[in-house]
């Protein structure tokens, strides 16, 4: 048998590929070609590598060997926030029946009768399914790194019961946040009781094989989370990570201009444990009735986010191995109709169309 090498360094023994129909029109199998991951390893620079790749005519401009796009359903049918029934439904459908999307985050829905109906739509679409506990927890207040031990021990047992409604509706992986900032003197003892907390919910959800995010918010304009700087992000991580194997971070591109520190900068103080990711804009116009973390959709007046503010967060991403083809995280959509002008339909359409541009210029 004799050894075929590939542009990258990496030889196989040509006898051992698969024959016809995988075989390409040089007569190689595509499936055994490096990806950017593996390619990086040996360059070092992932977003080098993915340059190269494209160079060699390779996928990289396939979203979705990279990533796997979903969107958040109750920001593109908001009505769904409420978790009431007869409002969810609906949107879902509309959702599924969109094949960009591979993925669907969800989130709370108070009668079992209209949980059981999206889960049962849910289980027919193919998609991966995340579950959102934020609408609950900003809804009702819930904080799970209170300082009153009973209170925490409540709040806590809530998230779990919102761990059993994602494992009904088929969701692998749960998000989570962290309740108010106590302020500066007591919030190294609201990281800890965040902690005791982050370890009983995955050890939890960990029984049913689902997957816990904690969601980045801001601290100083809208959420007053605890988790709303990525220092106090980091110390968190750096302390449970090691003790759960189903706990990662998400960061969202709609919170960067939330912060006092730059995108690439901020990635790489917690891209250890990053796993997940939300993109959107927000607007920080004061007086604009989009003001704050509401989401709007992509191009509104006074938008912090637009095309090449996406570009520049793939690039990062592709930079620092967080995308590849190995992983493909779960990357969300996370937009809303807000102005009378706006249509759901049309403002998740307005953000594929910004999502397509972007991925072509970063990976141009």
């Amino acid at each position: 048998m004799t050894s075929q090498c590939s542009h990258f360094g990496s030889c196989r023994t040509a006898g051992s590929r698969p024959k016809e129909p995988w075989a390409d029109r040089d007569g190689h199998d595509p499936r055994w070609r490096p990806s950017i991951y593996q390619s990086a390893r040996t360059s070092g620079n992932f977003f080098t590598a993915a340059r190269t790749i494209l160079a060699y005519g390779e996928t990289v401009n396939n979203i979705y060997s990279y990533m796997t796009p979903g969107v958040v359903s109750f920001k593109a049918y908001p009505e769904a926030m409420t978790g009431r029934k007869g409002t969810i439904y609906d949107g879902v459908l509309e959702l599924a029946k969109d094949d960009f999307f591979q993925a669907m985050e969800v989130g709370w829905m108070h009668h079992w009768q209209e949980r059981d109906r999206v889960a049962k739509l849910l289980r027919t679409t193919a998609m991966d399914i995340a579950y959102a506990t934020q609408p609950r927890s900003i809804t009702e207040g819930l904080n799970i790194n209170a300082l009153d031990e009973d209170t925490r021990q409540s709040d806590v047992e809530s998230i779990k019961s919102e761990v059993d409604k994602a494992d009904h509706l088929g969701a692998s992986r749960i998000r989570l946040i962290a309740g108010k900032d106590p302020g500066d003197d007591q919030r190294d003892e609201a990281k800890r009781q965040l902690e005791r907390s982050i370890d009983e919910i995955c050890d939890y959800a960990g029984d049913k094989d689902i997957f816990v995010t904690l969601k980045i918010f801001d601290r100083d304009l809208a959420k007053e989370s605890l988790i709303g700087t990525f220092e106090d992000t980091r110390d968190v991580a750096e302390t449970v990570a090691p003790r759960n194997d189903n706990f990662g971070l998400l960061v969202d591109l709609s919170h960067f201009p939330f912060f006092d520190i730059d995108m690439e900068s901020a990635i790489t103080m917690v891209e250890d444990y990053l796993t997940d990711f939300h993109i959107g804009t927000c607007v920080l116009e004061e007086g604009h009735p989009s003001y704050g973390d509401k989401q709007p959709r992509f191009g509104i007046e006074h938008s912090e986010n637009d095309t090449q503010d996406l570009a520049d967060f793939f690039e990062i991403l592709l930079d620092k191995g967080l995308l590849n083809t190995q992983d493909r995280p779960m990357i969300s959509v996370e937009v809303a109709p807000q102005m009378a002008e706006d249509r759901s339909e049309v403002v998740v359409a307005n953000a594929k169309r910004v999502w397509k541009r972007a991925w072509a210029m970063a990976t141009e």
